[in-house]
């Protein structure tokens, strides 16, 4: 698929070498965050838990009750399982590893896309930086096993592949794509509409398409039926998403989503720069195919990779504005934010024509160069976040103790403490998000509340609780366990209960909200 970039062998020697520039370019801004010390933050900690699971034999999904598919956990968990073969330091090294190596492919693989668009290197430049200067990827890149991380390569290689007229392999990496993450599916709209475009060829060409999406899929399915976790998966990832976490659109809401996207009344930062140039020359085009169908009808024929681009960035663009929950919800517009400013460089490079101009184009590539190099000491994370990854391994150390004493654990929200342990959670539900209350109540018909039992109907004798658990909605909480005082799982968010109720009650109903009479 990659191959014959050019019947040129010395264009296709630089063709690889820029790619392989802005590879290495990449991982070093990625490294330069300092990944040997920062500590893993907010869902990265649940996504590297599962990812540890995994590498330990059990489905993600068993692990850990999460709607997204987890196509970046599994290649996240080989690395792992590679480390430890290796004995090549921790798991959480091999998990970050793997992740850097993925935001090398993103510059890499939007720098040979953008040229294949435009034949222009300084747009192919203008474009990978523009991956390689948004500092909160790299950061997630840092973090390891972040699902919408390792779906931007993905993301890509199918117009790559459609570009070369690959429909087998556009067909396939979008799969992975979807595998990684569900809404990237909407990335295949655009390798269909091109196959469409060729009225001739679309019915061999759509088959080619269907058998390559099929390959990965069957693969992963094949995954989850082999490891006894399919029924889950299948719950978890599809039944449970489209059943409780679905929402009406709203004009507020999509106006609020805006306004974080694009930093509207905000002060203006990398990513919203990035941002609202995306949506200029977005609508540049989409009007200049309004006014000029026909022509555009017939560039987007010969250009097919245009036409895929043209299909997925709205698209991606509607998704994110309908259902935006944080920054990492972005970077499914991240590739095409990338192309949209190579697209602009190249036509600014492209009317800069005259002798006289074009000393200044070569300046600017220059520069773009340059800063790219820069990048890495520029964009790194804060001193107040260096070091803390010792706090944490010291935390988990605390925790192995309960285990040591025969308790039983069940975390909440810091189930990253229990991958630094190699531990399995008391239950798989170790995060509360949108739908999960409503979920639960339905699975365990219990209007009071879930109780985390295990499989012998027990529960657990310590809970850690950082985010994602509203005690409010636990009346059991109260009732059966009482809060510890910690100094240091306090210092990291972390409140500890500890039971109180005796063992023979484990298993029991809900309480009414009084003590049970244990005198007898």
């Amino acid at each position: 698929m990659f191959s014959a970039f050019s019947a040129n062998s010395s264009t296709r020697a630089a063709t690889i070498a820029w790619a392989a520039v802005f590879f290495v370019l990449a991982v070093a801004a990625t490294l330069a965050r300092g990944p040997w010390d920062t500590p893993l933050l907010i869902d990265n900690q649940h996504y590297f838990y599962m990812a540890e699971r995994a590498a330990s034999g059990v489905s993600p999904h068993d692990a850990h009750f999460d709607p997204k598919t987890t196509l970046s956990l599994l290649i996240s968990a080989a690395a792992i399982k590679t480390g430890r073969l290796l004995g090549i330091g921790t798991d959480l090294d091999a998990a970050r590893a793997i992740s850097v190596v993925f935001a090398g492919l993103s510059a890499s693989l939007v720098w040979l896309c953008a040229w294949l668009l435009t034949r222009s290197r300084i747009a192919a430049h203008s474009a990978a930086i523009t991956i390689i200067g948004t500092p909160l990827f790299l950061s997630m890149a840092l973090m390891g096993a972040r699902p919408k991380v390792f779906m931007v390569p993905f993301l890509v290689a199918p117009v790559i592949a459609t570009v070369k007229r690959r429909p087998f392999w556009s067909g396939f990496f979008s799969a992975c794509a979807f595998l990684c993450w569900q809404p990237a599916l909407l990335v295949i709209a655009g390798a269909v509409a091109a196959l469409l475009l060729r009225p001739r060829t679309a019915l061999r060409n759509l088959v080619l398409l269907s058998a390559g999406a099929v390959v990965p899929v069957l693969a992963y399915e094949g995954y989850y039926w082999a490891h006894g976790g399919l029924a889950e998966q299948l719950e978890q990832s599809f039944y449970f998403p489209s059943t409780y976490m679905t929402h009406p659109a709203r004009s507020s809401e999509w106006w609020l989503h805006a306004k974080w996207i694009f930093g509207w009344g905000s002060a203006p930062r990398v990513r919203s720069v990035y941002a609202n140039g995306f949506v200029l020359v977005l609508a540049l085009a989409l009007g200049n195919a309004v006014s000029r169908p026909r022509y555009v009808l017939k560039y987007l024929r010969e250009n097919p990779g245009w036409c895929h681009v043209l299909v997925v960035a709205p698209a991606a663009l509607l998704f994110t504005l309908h259902d935006y929950q944080g920054f990492p919800d972005g970077f499914i517009l991240t590739p095409w934010i990338a192309l949209a400013w190579g697209a602009a460089t190249a036509a600014l490079a492209h009317s800069a024509r005259a002798k006289a101009v074009r000393p200044a184009v070569r300046a600017a590539l220059v520069a773009l160069v340059v800063a790219a190099a820069a990048l890495p000491t520029v964009f790194t994370l804060g001193p107040h976040l260096r070091g803390g990854l010792d706090r944490q391994y010291a935390l988990a150390s605390e925790v192995e103790q309960y285990f040591q004493q025969g308790k039983r654990v069940y975390v909440v929200g810091c189930t990253h403490l229990l991958g630094y342990l190699r531990r399995a959670n008391h239950v798989r539900y170790g995060f509360f998000f949108r739908g999960t209350a409503a979920y639960l109540r339905t699975k365990t018909n219990s209007p009071d509340g879930y109780r985390p039992l295990d499989e012998e109907g027990r529960m657990p004798d310590v809970i850690l609780v950082s985010r994602g658990f509203v005690p409010d909605g636990q009346p059991w909480l109260e009732v059966e366990y009482q809060q510890r005082e910690s100094r240091s799982f306090a210092a990291q968010g972390i409140a500890v209960y500890e039971r109180v109720v005796p063992a023979r009650y484990w298993g029991e109903p809900p309480l009414s909200g009084e003590p049970p009479d244990v005198s007898t």
